[in-house]
């Protein structure tokens, strides 16, 4: 069970709605005469897909909560849409080519050193610390160039921003993307 469990067990587990998600899926794999694996096969088949084109749905919920953040600036939502935009390119572009770099340094340095490095970084919950090291990183050098606020208060406002798009994917995301994948299994 991690961050990055994007399965059925993944996106089941560990929001509010763990336990309506259990119920259905137990009514569905016993109405549908599946066995409990190929259920899951075909329900993460389903989650494969729709999680591509759920992923922009968390853009304009960021845009919102940045909204809230800096609502003192007297900026227009599209304003924090573009931010949002912008750090959610940063993002998968990071995903991709970042920890795809990352991933492979620390297994060249386990060749080296004979560490046990590479495994750990290359699986959940290892992966995490580059990834919120990156999103750490952008945000407060981006907010800090895009909103012209103090350091402090700069980096403050990092980490509520950050705090704000994990709850978003643990509290909406996820539970969302259970329940499209669920209803159009």
């Amino acid at each position: 069970m991690g961050l990055l469990n994007w399965n059925m067990p993944g996106v089941i587990e560990g929001g509010p709605h763990t336990a309506l998600a259990k119920r259905l899926v137990e009514k569905k794999i016993f109405a549908s005469g599946q066995t409990p694996e190929e259920f899951e096969r075909h329900f993460n088949e389903t989650l494969a897909h729709q999680q591509r084109n759920m992923f922009f749905f968390i853009i304009p919920l960021f845009a919102v909560a940045l909204q809230i953040v800096y609502w003192r600036s007297r900026r227009y939502y599209v304003e924090h849409l573009i931010y949002s935009i912008h750090f959610h390119s940063f993002l998968l572009i990071f995903l991709v080519a970042g920890l795809f770099s990352f991933v492979y340094l620390m297994g060249l340095f386990d060749l080296i050193f004979k560490t046990k490095l590479g495994p750990f970084f290359g699986n959940d919950p290892g992966i995490l610390f580059p990834i919120a090291a990156g999103m750490v990183i952008y945000n407060l050098l981006a907010l800090k160039r895009v909103y012209r606020q103090s350091w402090f208060i700069t980096g403050i406002k990092t980490m509520t921003s950050i705090g704000c798009e994990l709850a978003i994917i643990q509290l909406i995301y996820r539970p969302l993307l259970f329940f499209l994948a669920f209803y159009t299994l």
